[in-house]
């Protein structure tokens, strides 16, 4: 991730010099031979267009679905004790209003837990999921800067520092086809 953050930020350097001096950066592409070739890449679309991100994302949902279950029935079963408490609670003496009380608050820190348990698990298997698909893309990203002469391809996902490309640099189709294929 901090390799891609740094990268990231060459990337925008070198974006913004182009935007803010485009003769000189002509000259200097001039001056070295080569020819300045920029594309974008939305890897996140990408990861969603290719087959196996796709069945990742069933994956993903039906974990998600398994813990939302699981949690929904912890939260109903939090709700039933509170209509109890709420009903019970003035007819009871004090040492079985703490017994039950504490019972409700050890299942809402149950609950909560559970919660927090499912998030890292769905966080942890996203990650196990999305990261061998990432890699590969980056790999046929490489190949098609190398075959097409790009100097430079960016990240345009959501939260990337593009925020404008023509349509002729987006390579994220090309991208998609290629990894499918293979």
């Amino acid at each position: 991730m901090k390799t891609t953050y740094v990268a990231l930020t060459a990337a925008l350097a070198l974006l913004l010099s182009v935007t803010l001096c485009p003769v000189r950066a002509e000259a200097q592409a001039k001056t070295v031979g080569t020819e300045l070739k920029i594309g974008v890449v939305d890897i996140q679309a990408a990861v969603a267009k290719t087959k196996e991100g796709q069945e990742a994302q069933k994956k993903l949902e039906a974990l998600g679905t398994a813990k939302r279950k699981e949690l929904d029935e912890k939260t109903a079963k939090i709700k039933a004790m509170e209509e109890e408490l709420k009903k019970q609670l003035p007819l009871m003496n004090e040492k079985v209003k703490q017994e039950k009380l504490q019972a409700y608050q050890e299942l809402a820190a149950e609950t909560q837990k559970l919660y927090m348990d499912a998030q890292n698990e769905v966080a942890t298997k996203q990650s196990e999921l999305v990261e061998p698909i990432v890699k590969r893309l980056q790999d046929i990203i490489s190949d098609v800067a190398l075959e097409y002469g790009y100097t430079l391809i960016l990240n345009k996902a959501a939260g990337a520092v593009v925020l404008y490309n023509t349509p002729q640099l987006d390579l994220t189709d090309e991208v998609v086809k290629r990894y499918n294929r293979k």
